[in-house]
C-alpha cells in the first residue's frame, strides 16, 4: 500500500479539477505548522509532497517572470 509521499512522487493525486486541487492544497498547507517543516516527520513530508504534486499538475497556475524573479 502506497503512502501520500509515494503517491505524490508518482503523480497519483486526484488533480481532475484545478480549482478543487488548489483549494485542497491551500487547506492542507494551513494544517501544517511552520515548525513542522524544520524537522519533518514522515507524515509531514507526505503532506508537503502531496501539496506540491497538486499544484504542479494545475493548468490554471502560470509562471510569471518579473525582473529576474520567478513566481
Amino acid at each position: 500500500m502506497k503512502n501520500k509521499f509515494h503517491k505524490a512522487l508518482e503523480n497519483e493525486v486526484d488533480a481532475s479539477n484545478d480549482f478543487i486541487s488548489i483549494n485542497k492544497a491551500i487547506q492542507q498547507a494551513r494544517d501544517i505548522n511552520i515548525v513542522d517543516l524544520i524537522d519533518m516527520s514522515g507524515k509531514t513530508m507526505g503532506e508537503v509532497a502531496e501539496i506540491l504534486a497538486l499544484l504542479k499538475n494545475c493548468n490554471q497556475l502560470e509562471i510569471i517572470e518579473f525582473e529576474g524573479y520567478e513566481a
